[in-house]
């Protein structure tokens, strides 16, 4: 079993960064909001080390 296997059985409630990240790119209220959100998370990734990324541990 994985560590992410682990922390999903343990924390069933904690959403990965991609769900957070889908959910706030739902809530966009038109093309313009959803450019710029999308353009927002392609940047914040850009500030983070590689493996907090892929965990998902930073904020948005």
């Amino acid at each position: 079993m994985s560590v992410v296997e682990i922390l999903k059985v343990l924390l069933p409630d904690l959403e990965s960064q991609q769900e957070r990240d889908e959910q706030y790119l739902a809530e966009s209220e038109d093309d313009g909001d959803l450019e710029r959100r999308l353009h927002e998370i392609e940047l914040r990734g850009r500030d983070v080390p590689s493996q907090a990324i892929a965990l998902g541990l930073y904020e948005r």
